[in-house]
């Protein structure tokens, strides 16, 4: 009975915390009764702070979080960074360079899918630095000489990384 309590309790508790995201404009899946994916899409996102890092930290199943069209700071990024999610997805965060050296952190990322025009060639040679990653998509604008000249670094640097890149 006691276990049984302590389960209640939890999907309780990650039930609060889905709302407590949803409020400032996250999309909350879950898998069964764990929160397993948020995604967060401007123009919805809506005050994002710390305290919502640290309600997410309490979500044992968070395998995947989205932002897109949202700004994220490097210093929220160096805090979502300490969460053990899996895939990351940043679409037109205005992501630097200084706050893609913070994935490095993540304990878990296997998967990164970036299209962040901020983004130099050396920032994205940071990567190398992820331990864990398995597949980067990366998505640039049409001819865009960086993304060009970076590929093939990339490749090298990074050679047990299944790379996607695209044009957009």
């Amino acid at each position: 009975l006691g276990l049984l309590s302590m389960r209640i309790g939890g999907v309780v508790t990650q039930w609060a915390i889905a709302r407590s995201l949803e409020a400032v404009g996250g999309n909350v899946h879950f898998r069964g009764a764990n929160v397993h994916i948020i995604m967060f899409t401007g123009p919805d996102f809506r005050a994002f702070t710390d305290e919502h890092v640290e309600m997410m930290a309490e979500l044992p199943e968070l395998n995947t979080l989205t932002f897109t069209r949202v700004a994220i700071s490097d210093r929220l990024l160096r805090r979502l960074a300490r969460l053990p999610i899996h895939n990351l997805t940043l679409h037109e965060t205005g992501l630097t360079d200084k706050g893609l050296a913070h994935l490095k952190r993540c304990p878990k990322l296997s998967r990164l899918d970036l299209a962040e025009p901020k983004i130099s060639k050396a920032g994205l040679m940071q990567l190398k630095n992820v331990s864990t990653l398995n597949g980067l998509s990366l998505a640039i604008a049409k001819g865009d000489k960086v993304g060009k000249e970076v590929e093939k670094e990339l490749r090298a640097a990074l050679p047990n990384v299944d790379i996607h890149i695209q044009d957009r």
